[in-house]
């Protein structure tokens, strides 16, 4: 046995990941809207596979927003939206978000019916 835990890294395919033995997900969209892929986490930890199945499919549906825009300045633009502030655009060679992209996925963070993040709350300090 190597003793190595493995992480699958595409946000859509975490409870597949799961029954195939990964630990977790490591991917941009439950960066912006944890959540989601807490309630599959949850789910299948409690042994209950068809709501982990219905999680997942409300998770892949988040993911599925971010389709046709830059993903890392959508991913970026998304965390800004649910803390409040200006994250700025991607790194180079990534894409920027234009401002009719940024309108549009704003759009589909809120349709989503993510609640703010208040980063001044006292019981979730953030990481500084």
């Amino acid at each position: 046995e190597m003793n190595v835990d493995c992480f699958i890294g595409s946000a859509h395919l975490m409870l597949p990941g799961l029954t195939m033995g990964c630990c977790g997900c490591i991917d941009g969209p439950p960066s912006f809207a944890p959540e989601f892929w807490l309630a599959i986490w949850d789910a299948y930890q409690a042994g209950d596979l068809r709501r982990a199945e219905e999680a997942q499919r409300r998770a892949s549906e988040v993911y599925a927003a971010l389709s046709g825009f830059s993903y890392q300045g959508a991913i970026k633009f998304a965390i800004g939206v649910r803390v409040g502030m200006d994250m700025g655009g991607p790194k180079q060679p990534h894409e920027a978000l234009t401002e009719d992209d940024k309108v549009e996925l704003h759009a589909r963070v809120e349709a989503m019916g993510l609640q703010p993040v208040d980063l001044s709350d006292e019981d979730h300090p953030p990481n500084r």
